[in-house]
């Protein structure tokens, strides 16, 4: 083989590598400008929220998977947590039923007026709990539950989508609250769709959901497809600082779930949360 065309082999390899190297970059870049603008899009509230890109993207980046060391870091050797004795009637209500699978949407420290805590503990529940203030979510990943954990809150829309958020002391959400006290800060956090969450997990039955987001209820509400996704029982909290409002948003909330024909209204319970159950098929 001559001199040149031996030359010739050699910048044909270097050139080749070099072509090979740059198409590696430029697609690596491209990738991940791809990502970056997926991510934009994400908070600006352009992704519907059967999305599969969205889907895998929550699943990837907002679901903690449950603790190995279940409720080890717990504080309290109390039985039931709920505010006033919803755990203990929901228990009543689903005849003590074992290994069932929860959503507490507001799950504050994961203990304090737990809703779920009892459920996990005592009848061998799993399920979901999302809390938005980072203060309470350091504290509820702290309780190693036996539990999914997102530090995300629940969209009003049926898109994924950034919102300003206050932070308080087991209040706050995207509509303040009117106490400026309890106030400890503000910021911006991910909000997902209802059924985005439920999809990520692969979950379509759900036995119970609690429902507390300090205003926003009865528009995540409206974003549930209560036929694909069947839910038994919901609590759902209705009270506002005001008396008309609580009665309207109450009536609101009873006409949408009622109105599927899917839902009656239990009870209510201490002027504060409204106990709905899926009807018998």
């Amino acid at each position: 083989m001559d001199k040149d065309r031996i030359v010739m082999i050699l910048i044909f390899s270097i050139l080749l590598n070099l072509f090979l190297f740059f198409s590696l970059i430029w697609k690596s870049t491209s990738n991940i400008n791809d990502d970056l603008n997926f991510q934009l899009d994400v908070k600006q509230g352009k992704i519907i929220y059967n999305n599969t890109q969205l889907i895998d993207y929550i699943r990837r980046e907002f679901l903690i998977p449950p603790s190995d060391i279940h409720g080890k870091k717990s504080t309290s050797n109390i039985t039931h947590y709920s505010q006033i004795g919803q755990d203990k009637f929901l228990d009543k209500l689903l005849n003590e039923r074992r290994n069932g699978f929860f959503i507490e949407v507001g799950a504050y420290d994961g203990e304090y007026l737990s809703n779920t805590l009892f459920f996990e503990r005592e009848r061998n529940w799993t399920g979901l709990l999302i809390e938005a203030n980072p203060t309470l979510f350091k504290k509820l990943k702290s309780r190693d539950r036996n539990a999914y954990v997102s530090h995300s809150c629940i969209s009003l829309i049926p898109y994924a989508i950034e919102v300003n958020f206050t932070f308080a002391d087991y209040y706050g959400g995207v509509i303040a609250p009117t106490d400026k006290s309890v106030i400890t800060g503000n910021g911006s956090v991910q909000c997902i769709p209802f059924m985005t969450y439920l999809m990520a997990l692969n979950i379509y039955h759900v036995d119970y959901f609690s429902l507390d987001i300090e205003g926003g209820e009865l528009d995540v509400l409206k974003q549930i497809d209560f036929k694909k996704f069947q839910i038994d029982v919901l609590t759902i909290e209705y009270a506002t600082n005001n008396y008309q409002k609580t009665s309207q948003k109450l009536k609101d909330i009873t006409e949408l779930l009622v109105g599927t024909g899917l839902y009656r209204l239990v009870t209510t319970m201490g002027g504060l949360d409204a106990i709905f159950m899926r009807n018998p098929l």
